[in-house]
């Protein structure tokens, strides 16, 4: 084994025949030797008739990257890998605004930052909705010289959805379609229409977003589906949405049934709501957001019955209650009273 791997090492390097290489890797390389031989063995029937040379050729690469890491040191991909796990330890120590000054020291001292660091940093910041430091980033990016991509707009748009900004949004839109040779990615097309269903004045909207991505030959997804059934629900359309949900052109998931059972049970058809959690349990996609959904709208109605034998079944399938959709019940409710407030807020204390 010493002097075959020695031959090996010597095979790559003429002038580094050193025996501590050899120690130091000889139990790896010669492992990976033989699992990569008996690998093509068993799972190649032909191997017999192959050369051996692949197997000495990985082996080879192994030591040339080991030995180009010791030279020259860590890659970018790993240096950016470790700039952006510091500000993300950073960011969960010391809060949102840590990151931004590590970010600064890292470019006081002189680091150039690349693509790949800007993409992590604005998917931390897109999480959380910050809307203010994604387009700080965004801003730095094209400082630098570089140019944003489909990737960096699909992050900077989602914080604006995330935060339900409609003056950013629609300002990064535009000047991403003013580039003809970027084709805009799905999450930055369902970020767009989720903007547009927040107020019913930015429906209208909606409909050149989609004629839009049709235009780029683009199938829509899940989430841009349940977005154009918020929009439905924002212009109260009931009809409009529920022909989009039937008319989808891929199978319907916990998204597009969440978007559809709010839409029902927010414009008062309890009975479709409750159709569709039957389907979503019966293909068991159903989550405690739908339930929530389905909640509140018994709340708008009145329904203190279905309300409390729903919360019964959550309690038996182990659901927690989703406070989202509740809380948008309750608003609702308070803009338009239509039964006992105070009746149906002590049944959700009580079962909480």
């Amino acid at each position: 084994l010493h002097f075959g791997h020695k031959f090996c090492v010597c095979f790559v390097y003429f002038d580094m025949a050193s025996s501590w290489l050899i120690r130091a890797w000889g139990k790896h390389v010669f492992r990976s030797t033989i699992w990569s031989s008996a690998t093509m063995r068993t799972s190649n029937p032909a191997w017999r008739y192959r050369s051996k040379w692949p197997v000495m050729t990985s082996t080879l690469s192994l030591l040339t990257q080991a030995e180009s890491r010791r030279r020259h040191g860590p890659t970018r991909d790993e240096k950016d890998n470790e700039r952006l796990e510091r500000l993300r330890l950073v960011s969960g120590q010391n809060g949102a605004g840590a990151m931004r000054e590590q970010y600064l020291e890292f470019i006081s001292d002189g680091v150039k930052p690349t693509m790949r660091l800007y993409h992590g940093v604005l998917s931390q910041v897109s999480r959380s909705g910050r809307v203010m430091e994604a387009i700080e980033y965004f801003e730095d990016m094209k400082e630098f010289g570089l140019v944003p991509d489909s990737v960096t707009y699909d992050l900077v748009l989602l914080a604006c959805q995330r935060a339900s900004d409609r003056y950013f949004s629609f300002l990064v839109w535009s000047e991403m379609i003013r580039d003809n040779d970027l084709i805009p990615g799905l999450r930055s097309y369902a970020a767009m229409l989720n903007i547009c269903a927040l107020e019913e004045d930015l429906v209208g909207r909606a409909r050149g977003i989609y004629e839009h991505m049709i235009a780029r030959n683009t199938s829509p997804d899940s989430y841009v589906y349940a977005a154009l059934i918020h929009c439905c629900r924002t212009r109260r359309d009931l009809v409009d949405g529920m022909k989009i949900f039937e008319s989808m052109h891929i199978s319907p998931d916990s998204t597009t049934y969440n978007a559809a059972i709010q839409m029902c049970a927010e414009l008062g058809d309890m009975a479709g709501a409750e159709k569709l959690l039957a389907e979503m349990s019966e293909r068991q996609v159903a989550n405690n957001l739908s339930y929530g959904s389905l909640l509140a709208g018994y709340i708008m109605n009145g329904d203190l019955t279905k309300l409390n034998d729903t919360i019964g079944r959550m309690k038996v399938a182990n659901i927690d209650l989703h406070q989202r959709p509740l809380a948008r019940g309750f608003r609702l409710l308070c803009l338009r009273p239509t039964c006992r407030v105070r009746e149906a807020r002590a049944a959700l204390v009580g079962n909480c």
